[in-house]
């Protein structure tokens, strides 16, 4: 299967007229990468669903184009675009077999029977189908009906696989299981993919690129652990798990370290950007980055335990510092809860947590 990117230039959709006009897409400018996962990553009502169908040919632009390949396709209606789409409630036909299902894509394109019966036995075999080849949808676990709506996509040989929250229906467990399985394939097949999602999670476990998207516009691209451990802004901060933004100010500047307050504790990072001394800035830290640390000393600082919650695998507070500010942390295999009210010292992991301005 021949690897393909996908590039959108200055991609632009609006819906409405003024002066209620909504802009879903503002000037989208990306080239997805060939033979990859990338994935759209927002909220509700940030575009990424409506950026997928410009590029499958569902929604026109209003500007920009989109380039598959090196042929633009803006004006290609979805049937003649080199792409293929699994939607969010599978779209399969609740009156035809899943072999029917999987085939009316190639008996559309009058694909010869003996070549449709042989690509649909490989694709069975592929997704762990075998024998269910007669079986309505409605007779398919939600698991099963997913398998061959991506089958179906799949056996008409795209260069581009499209995904629409494809796991939105799934339980929970069902969905890690397929998240999984949806990435093992795309990995085999080399075929380059974009991933529509709001769950932060499914994004970073099965991405090779991430596009965090707000109100129609690209807020930063990065891989999981560049967005997870250096938002760039904190629209992203926020949105990719729970973050700390811990007040302080510049003391001292040294070389490429710098050392900030935080109330009457001193913490060392390592810079990359200017700051001046006095400055007021924050430390961004996520809560496993924050510990527990028996004895004082003018790296740590005091805090009070206000809530406190048994995760299973983690214990997560909520802490009280000297300043009155609420941070969080995350005590992983904790041995015991610590109660409320409990008085506690503080370490941030500097290696980790990073010093920004403007956050």
């Amino acid at each position: 299967m021949e690897k393909v990117a996908v590039e959108l230039i200055n991609v632009t959709k609006k819906f409405g007229e003024e002066p209620n006009q909504v802009i879903a897409v503002d000037h989208f400018t990306y080239k997805f990468e060939e033979g990859k996962l990338t994935t759209l990553l927002g909220p509700s009502g940030c575009g990424k669903t409506t950026t997928l169908r410009c590029i499958a040919g569902f929604t026109e632009l209003d500007e920009g184009d989109v380039i598959i390949g090196s042929k633009t396709v803006k004006d290609l209606p979805p049937y003649l675009r080199p792409t293929g789409t699994v939607f969010q409630n599978y779209a399969l036909f609740p009156h035809m077999t899943v072999y029917e299902n999987i085939a009316y894509g190639l008996k559309i394109k009058k694909v010869p029977e003996d070549k449709i019966r042989k690509k649909i036995k490989d694709v069975l075999s592929m997704f762990q189908l075998e024998g269910m080849q007669d079986r309505n949808p409605s007779q398919l676990s939600g698991g099963q009906q997913q398998r061959v709506a991506i089958a179906r996509v799949l056996v008409n040989e795209p260069q581009v696989l499209l995904f629409d929250e494809p796991l939105s229906n799934l339980d929970a467990k069902l969905r890690v299981y397929m998240r999984e399985e949806i990435r093992s394939l795309q990995e085999r097949l080399g075929i380059t993919t974009i991933y529509v999602t709001h769950d932060q999670e499914e994004a970073m476990s099965i991405s090779d690129k991430i596009v965090i998207m707000n109100a129609g516009k690209i807020e930063q691209i990065g891989e999981p652990v560049e967005i997870y451990k250096k938002p760039s802004t904190k629209f992203v901060a926020e949105f990719i798990g729970l973050t700390n933004f811990i007040k302080a100010k510049v003391k001292e500047i040294k070389e490429n370290k710098i050392i900030v307050s935080v109330n009457s504790s001193l913490l060392t990072f390592h810079i990359s950007e200017k700051f001046e001394k006095g400055e007021n800035v924050f430390i961004v830290t996520r809560p496993e980055m924050i510990y527990f640390v028996p004895n004082k000393d003018l790296e740590s600082f005091e805090g009070v335990i206000k809530n406190s919650f048994f995760m299973g695998p983690i214990a997560r507070y909520e802490i009280a510092l000297l300043n009155d500010e609420i941070i969080t942390l995350d005590e992983a295999n904790p041995k015991e809860l610590k109660r409320k009210g409990e008085k506690v010292i503080l370490k941030v992991d500097t290696s980790s947590a990073f010093i920004h301005k403007s956050i």
